[in-house]
């Protein structure tokens, strides 16, 4: 009895001497049961200089391929990998099939372009708000995208919800994944064919307007179509101007569209759209610019045909702020 109690014992020694022994490398090994939350903290202090898209590729990676029995030293090749040779380092270590390779590849060198439009080193308080689900459905979505301008976009896609966590919803991956590289550049045409007054992104309902700027209707449903677009008739936005009140509309890179009400009493002012989706809007900051001067004066013109009480005029931006 008193044998086997020193042999429970010099077994219970013998672990806490094998966990005080542990390097940090195993540390990094255990790391791969946690969520990724857990695991960017741990895996940057290996070396705080690696890039955040790089530590979140490697977990990513890790968590999908790396299994129980994987031996430390394939573990140290992927921990030492550079962005851009992790899918290799796996391939190479039998790690994952050829099939799992391209789609490995295909979200590494996503990741690639992505690292450049990443602004800071992720606090630890926004790291605690990456959602790991979010970037396996990313990971999952990007598998067989290899035409390098939709990698493009899906890069600019994965840097804003780095920088921004929450950002990008679920629904926007969905979309994103379901167009073609042609669809891809229509909604980013139409996008920098659009207005935005406030956070409301919109083609104006207008025929002259559609016509001087190539907007073809077909194109307006094939947006609708995917959820991107909203075409039925009535939609407007209205916007009360005090009397002798001057609003600052909306902007390009260098002009500013502002309304004056000339008039004595409020005004409303009243324009008809084909309103953007919130899930278009989010695409709007990643792939689209403010709008040009031409859609600003055509735009202009569009305001002039029904408001006679109000002065339009389109001025150099010495502000960024839009009422």
């Amino acid at each position: 009895m008193g044998r086997g109690f020193e042999s429970l014992l010099d077994h219970q020694r013998n672990k806490r001497i094998a966990r005080n022994e542990l390097s940090v490398f195993d540390r990094f090994i255990g790391v791969f049961n946690m969520d990724i939350n857990s695991m960017i903290p741990i895996v940057q202090a290996l070396s705080p200089a690696t890039p955040i898209v790089t530590v979140l590729a490697k977990g990513i990676f890790a968590t999908i391929f790396c299994r129980k029995n994987t031996e430390a030293v394939e573990f140290e090749k992927l921990k030492i990998a550079k962005l851009g040779e992790i899918a290799q380092t796996l391939l190479d270590n039998k790690l994952i099939t050829y099939t799992e390779f391209y789609k490995a590849s295909n979200f590494e060198g996503i990741a690639v372009i992505a690292d450049k439009y990443i602004k800071d080193k992720p606090t630890d308080d926004t790291i605690h708000k990456f959602d790991f689900d979010w970037f396996i459905k990313f990971y999952d979505a990007v598998g067989t995208v290899s035409n390098k301008e939709m990698q493009e976009i899906w890069a600019k896609l994965l840097a804003s919800e780095i920088n921004a966590p929450k950002s990008i919803s679920y629904k926007t991956i969905e979309l994103l994944k379901n167009m073609s590289s042609k669809e891809a550049r229509l909604l980013e045409e139409l996008l920098n064919k659009s207005i935005l007054i406030q956070n409301n992104c919109f083609i104006p309902r207008d025929e002259d307007f559609l016509k001087h700027n190539d907007i073809k209707y077909e194109d307006l449903l094939l947006l609708e179509d995917y959820g991107l677009l909203k075409i039925p008739q009535g939609l407007t936005m209205s916007i009360q101007i005090l009397a002798d009140e001057t609003v600052n509309l909306c902007m390009s890179n260098k002009h500013t569209l502002q309304v004056k009400n000339i008039g004595e009493k409020e005004q409303t002012l009243k324009i008809e759209l084909y309103p953007f989706t919130v899930f278009a809007y989010q695409l709007l900051l990643i792939i689209g610019s403010l709008t040009n001067d031409k859609i600003l004066y055509s735009f202009k013109e569009v305001l002039e045909e029904n408001h006679n009480e109000l002065e339009i005029k389109i001025v150099p931006t010495v502000a960024v702020e839009v009422k």
